[in-house]
């Protein structure tokens, strides 16, 4: 599982770059980079969660410890759906507002 979870850090990392790097072409601009960026920081903080849910059912951590973990846990994966989803609805919204027609 760790290592799905690094391969996800990794392509989050290259599309950050990708996002940050070509920010002024067309296509990219028309996606709302700095939306996207927020899309990606969720997904990277919904990967380290997982990190946390693995540490916290290691036995060799203390008990408390393992309640910081746990607690960390749930903080991240509600940061995490808020954060992407939040940030895809903005899009939705956003597309919404340019298309819709008031007549």
């Amino acid at each position: 599982m760790m290592v799905l979870t690094l391969l996800g850090l990794i392509l989050s990392g290259i599309f950050f770059t990708f996002n940050c790097y070509f920010r002024n072409r067309r296509l990219i601009k028309a996606s709302s980079p700095h939306i996207n960026n927020l899309i990606i920081l969720g997904c990277v903080i919904g990967f380290l969660s997982i990190t946390s849910f693995t540490l916290e059912g290691y036995y060799g951590i203390p008990e408390s410890a393992r309640t910081y973990f746990c607690n960390s846990s749930v903080l991240m994966v509600c940061s995490a759906f808020t954060l992407s989803f939040g940030a895809l609805l903005v899009k939705t919204w956003r597309i919404y507002m340019i298309f819709r027609n008031p007549w």
